[in-house]
């Protein structure tokens, strides 16, 4: 049985008296490209920032007068959902199916930005439990210490900036010493499907 999947199906900033601003993608792989200045770099930021990215939007002008993010997902054979979160931060509305707008035969479900092992109301564990990844152990430190797995440590392996292509560093490290080792757990996962929560920690 092949592991489930997630793919985009659209982003779209929505405002008072403001044109939605929408961007739709396909299964796969999604190339976005351009001329400089035209928005790429902006559009990863926002997936990100919907995926449970906690860096704030940059201020830039076109955001003027925006004030929700829509990003609509789906499992690979499976159902649609959409996520809603304020241009500002916080927490997530989640709703069933693919929506630009509220849809009034639903109330949301709220799930929290932080992932928390004490709470599963939050976006990293309903992510993480969609592909089948929730409740795995990932080794934390040289002292073989772990964590709970967050989806974080998914996202930057999903979304490839410009940057990134052109690095000499390991396409599957952010360049944050103190992730290497999570980073490393991680990535050897999703290779064999084998997590570390049989590792016994040093005192």
């Amino acid at each position: 049985m092949s592991q489930p999947a997630l793919y985009l199906k659209h982003l779209c900033f929505s405002g008072q008296e403001k044109r939605d601003a929408y961007i739709s993608f396909k299964q796969g792989l999604n190339l976005i490209y351009g001329a400089s200045d035209t928005g790429k770099s902006f559009i990863l930021e926002t997936i990100d920032f919907m995926l449970g990215g906690q860096t704030p939007l940059r201020d830039i002008p076109e955001r003027v007068g925006y004030d929700r993010i829509w990003l609509s997902f789906g499992i690979v054979n499976g159902l649609l959902y959409t996520l809603v979160r304020s241009i500002s931060g916080g927490d997530y509305q989640l709703y069933n199916g693919a929506h630009l707008s509220t849809p009034t035969d639903q109330q949301p479900r709220t799930l929290q930005s932080k992932h928390s092992s004490n709470n599963q109301e939050n976006l990293s564990s309903f992510l993480l439990q969609l592909i089948k990844l929730d409740n795995k152990r990932i080794k934390r430190n040289a002292k073989n210490a772990t964590n709970n797995l967050s989806f974080r440590y998914l996202a930057h392996l999903c979304l490839i900036s410009e940057e990134v292509i052109q690095k000499q560093q390991s396409p599957i490290l952010t360049g944050e010493s103190i992730q290497k080792t999570p980073e490393f757990s991680t990535f050897k996962l999703l290779l064999t499907g084998v997590d570390d929560s049989s590792i016994v920690s040093a005192e």
